[in-house]
């Protein structure tokens, strides 16, 4: 009888989706997506487009002729995280810095107005780029998380262009390309010094570097 039990159990965790057991899904961005528990999704607004920086593969936000864009969305693997079963997360982002513009990351959070809190900001300010011309990434922590779907075309978290109005001093959407290669989220806060930390510039310089204005190995 035991046996019998022991290999029921063993064959339940074996069925289980691979996201569930999963601390960690991600997404590649290129002309075919490498997915592993995220998808990009590309309602009205949020068409992407393919372009290579540095040597390598992304998508940017700019879109494709006839279409519109200015955000990038990101629907997260149900088994991982879903309405409300993780309510800490990190999102990590290796995007491109190129230009002096800002951008920003919006979730599906819990809380008691859902069409707020469905698009709310993963930090008080936005991400602000340098124009060094090299790959470098942030890590986002995501609190109070649902991830019930709600944001257009089904996704949980979107990256969203902002610059700043010269004449207002205010952030205005939908200028400003963000150009992302890769997009990974984890359950467990990242090992220190990986809070944006520099990463190896896949191209021919092959350098590092952490962007002007930011404490390496800090999210502030």
């Amino acid at each position: 009888m035991y046996k019998k039990f022991l290999g029921l159990a063993l064959l339940c965790a074996l069925a289980l989706p691979a996201a569930f057991a999963q601390d960690e899904v991600s997404i590649i961005l290129g002309a075919t997506n490498k997915e592993s528990g995220i998808t990009l999704v590309e309602p009205a607004g949020g068409a992407t487009s393919v372009v290579t920086k540095g040597g390598v593969e992304a998508r940017s936000t700019a879109p494709p002729a006839g279409k519109t864009g200015g955000a990038m969305y990101f629907a997260v693997d149900k088994a991982f995280a879903f309405e409300g079963s993780v309510t800490d997360l990190y999102v990590t982002v290796e995007y491109f810095d190129e230009g002096t513009d800002q951008f920003r990351l919006e979730y599906d959070a819990a809380g008691e107005e859902p069409e707020v809190d469905m698009f709310r900001q993963a930090e008080a300010l936005p991400m602000v780029k340098y124009d060094s011309k090299k790959w470098v990434q942030h890590t986002f922590h995501l609190t109070n998380v649902f991830f019930g779907k709600r944001q257009p075309g089904g996704a949980d978290f979107r990256i969203v262009d902002l610059t700043v109005d010269p004449t207002t001093g205010e952030p205005v959407e939908g200028e400003g390309p963000e150009i992302i290669r890769k997009v990974t989220v984890t359950k467990k806060a990242p090992s220190p010094g990986t809070l944006s930390t520099p990463i190896l510039q896949s191209s021919s310089t092959g350098s590092w570097m952490t962007p002007p204005g930011r404490r390496p190995w800090s999210s502030v």
